[in-house]
């Protein structure tokens, strides 16, 4: 044995001398740990630090023991018996990593989606809690205690999914709740107190999604920044009343004031701002007057795309001088039969815009109950004007796409849209007479398609929409 000792350190310092110190001990340390540093790579990529640290342990602490020897010239025999010990371990941690992810999956799962919202920074008790159950739970898996694992690892996960809810209240919720009881601290409920209710009730119907169904987060999410929102404007109404409240501005002062910002959009729309009357038809002319703006600038981008289309193609007009004017033609012939169509609705039931050669009707009008996709019977009238158009256009194709908000789970919504969809076509296809069912298509797109701003109850309600596209042979 010594004279095998004495051996290795000959070649250790012949191979320094010839190719240098650092490389050489490399390439003496690659030879002989290569299996063991494989077999430790595959127990850590299967996560057997965490799910079988008995024979992980035993892994590292070999490994360990057998790069010391290297570094203090031991004997070559005494560091491959090291290494093989490792190897023996790592697999070993391996193959019980493997079954634990069999057999203790919920757990894992509520371990990871614990870690996932920091609940072991945000819920330090509970996630200890898990942690030590967890850790008896894989330790007697490990040994072979199937029993005793699985009620650890039932009162792990319990622990894990009560830390993962805590986090997500703090996380979503402790601002909200931190301004709202400042706003109380400081007497705002004296000046906003339906406002500051409002903001308690929404952060209290937070709290309860989160409880319910912690995996939707879009609404719990949405309340919970309404709950903040609803504090601030509570705070802001105060700082505008308290003056009024001390004698420092009278309530005329304070009414002309917040009528001016109502002043300056109408002059920014052209419009005369006529405040001696209800403030509500102001606000209803220039609601129809933004949305006018919208379908112009709408309308103005599509004619810059056709114009910006026909420009590229100057140069081979002469060329094509008869087909381009088949296309000009054509154009023609589209905005009219566009004009037409934008006729038949009001600003209220739909919204018509255009899509290249088709045209897009969205119908705002329409409007479903939660969760339901059963037509009601005030909306017979509008969907006639839907039957009116098709039957000028029979040798079209029509798409109704539906879409939703994005409360709900995706997979959820996206049933939600199609069956909407779904019902409008089986009207049509009920009302027109001598259609191809084949030339009326539904098509659900969920939420994945919003128009507005799902964080803002308008913008939501944009996002609910049945949209008709006429597609022109």
């Amino acid at each position: 044995m010594a004279s095998r000792t004495f051996l290795f350190k000959i070649l250790l310092f012949i191979a320094m001398l010839s190719i240098g110190t650092s490389q050489a001990a490399d390439d003496i340390r690659g030879l002989l740990f290569g299996e063991a540093d494989a077999a430790l790579t595959a127990a850590n990529e299967a996560r057997a630090k965490i799910l079988a640290p008995i024979s992980y342990e035993k892994a590292i602490e070999y490994h360990e023991d057998a790069s010391n020897r290297l570094k203090k010239g031991h004997s070559i025999e005494r560091i491959k018996k090291d290494l093989a010990n490792s190897t023996k371990f790592a697999r070993k941690a391996l193959e019980s990593a493997n079954i634990a992810k069999v057999t203790l999956a919920k757990t894992i799962l509520a371990r990871d989606d614990a870690l996932r919202v920091k609940a072991d920074k945000y819920s330090k008790d509970d996630w200890e809690d898990g942690a030590d159950n967890f850790l008896s739970a894989v330790r007697r898996l490990e040994s072979g205690s199937l029993k005793k694992a699985m009620k650890s690892a039932s009162r792990a996960e319990k622990y894990f999914r009560s830390a993962e809810l805590d986090a997500i209240k703090i996380n979503y919720l402790t601002e909200a709740r931190q301004l709202i009881a400042k706003a109380y601290d400081d007497d705002i409920d004296d000046y906003a107190p339906l406002t500051l209710t409002k903001a308690k009730l929404l952060l209290k119907e937070a709290e309860k999604e989160l409880s319910e169904n912690r995996y939707d987060l879009d609404r719990p999410r949405s309340l919970a920044r309404n709950a903040h929102y609803e504090a601030s404007h509570a705070i802001y109404i105060a700082k505008l009343l308290k003056p009024v409240d001390d004698d420092d501005v009278t309530e005329e002062q304070l009414v002309l004031a917040l009528e001016k910002p109502v002043t300056d959009i109408a002059g920014s729309l052209d419009l005369v701002a006529a405040l001696d009357r209800p403030v509500e038809a102001l606000v209803e002319t220039m609601v129809s007057s933004i949305s006018a703006l919208q379908k112009k600038s709408h309308e103005l981008n599509v004619r810059l795309e056709e114009i910006t289309a026909l420009e590229k193609s100057v140069d081979k007009l002469e060329k094509r001088l008869g087909i381009q004017s088949q296309t000009l033609a054509k154009q023609e012939e589209n905005r009219k039969r566009f004009q037409r169509v934008e006729q038949q609705f009001t600003t209220q039931e739909a919204i018509v815009l255009t899509q290249g050669n088709n045209i897009l009707i969205r119908l705002v009008g329409l409007s479903f109950r939660p969760a339901q996709a059963a037509i009601e019977p005030q909306y017979f009238a509008l969907l006639k004007k839907l039957e009116n158009i098709l039957e000028v256009y029979p040798n079209a194709t029509a798409v109704l796409e539906g879409h939703t908000d994005s409360f709900g789970g995706d997979a959820a919504n996206l049933t939600l849209s199609q069956q909407r969809a779904e019902s409008v076509r089986s009207y049509l296809l009920a009302n027109i007479d001598k259609r191809n069912p084949n030339s009326i298509r539904s098509v659900g797109y969920g939420e994945s398609r919003p128009i507005g701003n799902n964080e803002t109850f308008a913008g939501r309600a944009k996002n609910r929409r049945i949209d008709l596209v006429i597609k022109m042979l």
